[in-house]
């Protein structure tokens, strides 16, 4: 336990990559590698590349209690089963706090990825949140997509995935998403219906 612990908040910034591959698979190391990010010690800040609490503090006065504080502020202006995107939140007046301090969009990421009623998955090479205790996927998020916007060409879809989350999506996977999915998708007209019904309306 101590050697794990020392491992890893003896330094500033802590690498996984000089870490030997044994320790990355042994369940306890992850394990407290886990609840040191939880518990806002350590914050990813690039792919393996860690760094504490204590540097942040240091170099940029960043304290857990003002992370918690801008976590708490994104929290009350997101609502409930929402999903968003580190660049939506920009758009909801969070450009200074994303980009003040010149962090890639990865220690974001790692800072609300372990907050308890925050969802996300991997949507491309994007990271997509969503504010509720449920387990979501890809599928469901572009199902609610054309739930509350109704039919959609995919070039739509596509255009408002980037306007709203900035996210850009490759067309053959989300066409591939659209005919594997609860909506009814034409691929003649590459558009997506709620079901059958409005796909006949629009006839």
């Amino acid at each position: 336990k101590d050697y794990f612990i020392n491992l890893i908040t003896k330094n500033d910034v802590f690498d996984l990559k000089k870490i030997d591959n044994r320790l990355k698979n042994i369940t306890s190391f992850t394990s407290y590698l886990y609840d040191y990010e939880k518990n806002l010690d350590i914050f990813l800040i690039r792919k393996d590349l860690f760094i504490n609490i204590r540097r942040l503090y240091e170099k940029l006065q960043i304290s857990k209690k003002y992370l918690e504080q801008k976590i708490e502020k994104i929290l009350s202006l997101i609502d409930d089963n929402e999903y968003f995107t580190i660049d939506s939140l920009i758009s909801k007046g969070f450009k200074e706090f994303v980009r003040q301090y010149g962090f890639e969009d990865t220690f974001y990421v790692s800072l609300l990825k372990k907050v308890s009623n925050i969802q996300s998955i991997k949507f491309d090479n994007y990271c997509l949140f969503r504010k509720s205790s449920k387990i979501f996927t890809k599928t469901t998020f572009i199902e609610s997509i054309i739930y509350s916007n109704g039919a959609m060409t995919i070039y739509d879809i596509e255009n408002y995935l980037h306007d709203v989350y900035g996210i850009k999506a490759n067309f053959e996977k989300l066409e591939y998403m659209l005919k594997n999915c609860n909506l009814y998708y034409d691929s003649t007209l590459e558009k997506a219906y709620i079901d059958y019904e409005e796909f006949l309306e629009d006839l």
